[in-house]
């Protein structure tokens, strides 16, 4: 009877101890939603040194990297945005952008760019070299000039293979590697880091492009994706993801936007290579935050 007993013990011990390994796994979830309910006034969130946010502007991209007191801007949306992205930066508590970056000059990505820079200070612009060939003409290309001009913003013209440092973020550009007539393939592709945690960001950047980076055997592994071109199939090969491998992968889209993003056959993608997607057009604006070790999602109001 006593080792009949000591069996069962046993046993339960086994079972106990599963219990707990599983309770864990939980705690370690990479995502912890963020709510009023844990927090109050944001203290939380504000106790953390990393918050990434893409912000929604319907069917466009604008993205905010803050750092201890570093501030990265990438994109603006179109012209109607500009007081939205600029209310959201107030709302975040920030004042200056040390780096924004213009990935191409589309204006779902920088129609609003010429209002932000007139409005707040910025130190640096990223964008990409044109020649004379395929300089932009758009009405929205030439009032982002006009404001560079106006604020001597120091404009930086980046390809692949640079890095630059601000603060305790290091920013690795991926792309682009050449012009090319085609906008969408001269997006500035680049991963900012801090400490564990990587962000790439990919503009609207193409298959072709996403072929030449692997091709360039550049380090693209990262924690949290900015999907390229609002979820579209002209981009994010199955290839490109997986040496990518994010845990968390973001889409900035419109509500019942007349291109359908993010397309069915991305979302299935994701899904089959079970990576969480957050998109803009469902959640509004998503935000990341975290203390270089470990991201979570949550909310800035």
């Amino acid at each position: 009877m006593k080792r009949k007993n000591n069996g069962i013990l046993s046993k339960l011990l086994l079972v106990f101890l599963a219990a707990l390994s599983v309770i864990g796994a939980s705690v370690a979830a990479p995502e912890l939603l963020f709510s009023d309910e844990n927090s109050t006034e944001n203290s939380q969130f504000y106790d953390y040194p990393l918050h990434v946010s893409f912000i929604d502007v319907g069917q466009g991209d604008c993205s905010l990297y803050s750092c201890n007191g570093f501030n990265i801007l990438v994109d603006g949306g179109e012209r109607e945005y500009a007081d939205d992205v600029l209310s959201y930066l107030d709302m975040a508590g920030v004042d200056k952008i040390d780096c924004y970056v213009l990935s191409h000059p589309h204006s779902d990505h920088i129609g609003a760019s010429a209002k932000i820079i007139k409005s707040i200070q910025v130190d640096k612009v990223f964008t990409t070299y044109f020649s004379e060939f395929n300089t932009p003409t758009t009405s929205c290309y030439e009032e982002l000039i006009e404001a560079l001009d106006v604020n001597s913003t120091q404009v930086i013209d980046v390809v692949a293979g640079d890095s630059f440092t601000f603060g305790d973020v290091n920013i690795d550009i991926i792309a682009p590697f050449n012009e090319s007539d085609e906008y969408n393939d001269m997006s500035i592709v680049f991963t900012a880091a801090y400490k564990d945690i990587t962000v790439l960001f990919t503009g609207d950047t193409t298959k072709v492009v996403e072929k030449q980076i692997l091709e360039g055997g550049a380090d693209i592994d990262a924690d949290v994706l900015k999907v390229a071109h609002h979820g579209s199939t002209t981009s994010s090969t199955s290839e490109f993801i997986d040496a990518v491998s994010p845990s968390l992968a973001v889409i900035s889209c419109g509500k019942n936007n007349s291109y359908g993003h993010p397309h069915d056959e991305i979302m299935e993608l994701f899904k089959e290579k079970s990576i969480s997607v957050k998109r803009t057009d469902e959640l509004g604006t998503v935000v990341y935050y975290g203390d270089g070790k470990t991201m979570y999602t949550g909310e800035l109001k």
